[in-house]
Order: structure tokens, then sequence, then C-alpha cells
């Protein structure tokens, strides 16, 4: 992960996703940040698989407490032990003109759309400093990837080292957890299947009891609100360095089975998916 609309460099790359309960509802929770260098504008695009409409709301300001992310990164550091890589192999696998949301978080300004369709017009609300461009192209592919379901973009300008992006949802399938790690940063589509680096660590984890896991120790005072949304325990797993381009999905069924601590993790490709198990109880 993830996708940006103009070339752009994406390392140290750290993601969380989980489950919680927000005004009574059982939302999913996704945490992402890295760290990311432009020649100048330029946006990271984020897709959410609801049915729900989306708004400001589900989107945290993380400036006072930026450090969460690595805490629940950290949770699963082991410093005496590497992590087990298995052998991978190939698996099967209407008409709205409302305008899109333009807002500031933190360090990126936001746009959040209905669908593909709404962002060329939303970019003209950008502030011009960070307003990057996209190409036809790029939209055309990534709508057919991600159709009729809410897109982010966080713009920004230059090279940015921002606080986490901090997102909740309810989700339109609760069975899985979607991993956002489709990659494109060329300003082209993604190109499914295709072999891309990665330098993710992604960690798995709720904010309700877990049978298993590492339990997180956060080093700065969190919101109770905030707090309520952010997992106890986790499981964390570094990506292999080279994969399939594809999104990820993890079963919350097996995040919750008893003494869990190989989580099964599907790549997922429109026509193909690409399935894969490693040791989620510690990463080097």
């Amino acid at each position: 992960m993830c996708c940006t609309f103009t070339e752009s460099e994406m390392s140290n790359t750290r993601l969380y996703v989980g489950e919680a309960q927000r005004n009574g509802k059982l939302v999913h929770v996704l945490a992402y940040q890295n760290a990311a260098s432009s020649s100048g504008p330029n946006a990271m695009i984020i897709p959410f698989p609801t049915n729900a409409k989306m708004g400001q709301d589900n989107i945290i300001d993380t400036s006072e407490f930026k450090n969460f992310l690595t805490d629940i990164t950290d949770a699963s550091e082991q410093m005496t032990k590497g992590f087990s890589r298995r052998s991978m192999t190939l698996g099967s696998d209407g008409d709205d003109y409302s305008l899109a949301e333009v807002f500031d978080v933190g360090s990126y300004t936001v746009v959040l759309a209905e669908r593909a369709d709404q962002i060329p017009e939303a970019l003209r609300r950008v502030p011009l400093e960070k307003r990057s461009k996209v190409s036809t192209a790029f939209l055309r592919g990534y709508a057919a990837l991600y159709p009729n379901q809410p897109i982010a973009m966080c713009c920004w300008n230059g090279t940015i080292d921002a606080e986490p992006l901090l997102w909740w949802y309810e989700p339109k399938d609760s069975s899985s957890f979607f991993i956002p790690t489709m990659d494109a940063h060329d300003g082209k589509a993604p190109a499914i299947g295709s072999p891309v680096s990665t330098d993710h660590i992604v960690s798995v984890g709720s904010a309700e009891k877990l049978a298993a896991g590492d339990n997180v120790k956060y080093t700065q005072l969190i919101p109770a609100a905030v707090r309520s949304l952010l997992p106890k325990v986790v499981h964390g797993h570094r990506l292999p360095q080279l994969m399939e381009n594809a999104d990820t999905f993890v079963k919350t069924a097996d995040l919750h089975a008893t003494g869990a601590g190989d989580l099964v993790a599907k790549r997922v490709t429109l026509t193909r998916g690409l399935d894969y198990s490693s040791s989620m109880n510690g990463w080097s």
C-alpha cells in the first residue's frame, strides 16, 4: 500500500486493521502511516468496503497522540527471533451528482468521495499547494477496482512525515478484515498481479478481548473516545518483500480463535488471489 496520483516514494509503512464498537454498532478500524516523498502535490488513495455513507466524523485527528500506531506495531516485535514465511501458492478466486467532501485533518487535506467520478470536481476545491493532477486512465482503472464505494484522497505536498491516519467505518462484510495493500506509485492505475516490493508491517486486532496476541502498551495519553477504537491485543506481521499486487483479507473468526497464532491472509484481485500463511506471533 498505497496508490498515489503521481510518482512518489513510500517507505516504512505501518497498517492496523481491527474491529470495535462505535455508536452501538460494530465497526472496522483502519490506521495507516508511512514516510512519503513526492516532487510536488500528491495524494494517497484509500478505498472503504462499506455501504454506509461516510463523512468527516469517520476520520480522527491523531496529531496529539501520533505514536499510537508505532505502539501497536511494536507490540508484536520480537528482537530475539525472526518471523517465518511459508510457501505461497496461487489460488482462485446510479446517477448521483452529490459532491465529495473536502476538509483538513492534521497534515492532510482530505477528499472523501462516494465514487471515483466525483474526484475531478473535488480536486478543484483542494488548496493549490496540495492539488495534484490525476489522469483519466488512473480514475477509470481505480473505479473498476472499487466501484460505488467511498474513496478517500489524502493530499499533501513534497516530503511528509505525518501523523497516522485513523479511520472507522461500518463494514459491508464483517466476516473479514480488508487490508488495503494494493500498490501504485507511478501515477498509473494499479497493475493487478504484477510483482511489487513491500515495506509493510501489518497488525490485526480488536478493541474487544482476544484469546491470544501481543499486548499493546500506549506511550501517550489517548482520548477515551479514541481509545475505545484501538486494540489492547494484536497480531503483527511483516509482509514478504516481494508479492503480487493485490489487496489482503483476514477472517475475523481466525482472529478470535482460541490460541490464534497463525492467521491466514488472502491476497485478492479481480480474477485471482494469492493465498499465503505466515506466523503472526511476532516480527523482527
